[in-house]
């Protein structure tokens, strides 16, 4: 795969609750509708993965309490991120945009999709 134009298997990043999630939905969609033939799986939180069932343009969900999210608790170890970012490299994405407010730093999120081996991210 060379760039974006070539990306099929995308995975969309917002962590956030329901209302920011569903905010997300147009560019999820504009996504989609840019990219031919393309997949969109969301990583969202238990509480935006509510939502998700009216979004149209969302292939797939995955649901991640994020440790640096601050609605989440602590955690310790790293295990659990171990295991997220296993289970994205074994899905093979080929792009990842993370999905943020300005108040909030992609930098977790996409490190993330860094150590899942995901070429392309754009935050």
């Amino acid at each position: 795969m060379n760039g974006w134009g070539q990306a099929r298997n995308l995975l969309c990043v917002r962590l956030d609750t329901l209302g920011d999630v569903l905010m997300t939905g147009p560019a999820m969609r504009a996504l989609k509708e840019s990219l031919p033939g393309s997949r969109i799986t969301l990583m969202t939180s238990p509480q935006g993965a509510a939502v998700v069932p009216l979004m149209a343009g969302v292939d797939e969900t995955i649901i991640y309490e994020a440790p640096w999210m601050k609605a989440t608790p602590p955690g310790a170890g790293g295990e659990k991120e171990d295991a997220m970012a296993s289970g994205l490299r074994a899905r093979r994405f080929d792009a990842a945009v993370i999905f943020t407010v300005y108040s909030q730093s992609p930098l977790p999120a996409a490190f993330l999709c860094h150590l899942a081996g995901i070429p392309l991210r754009l935050a």
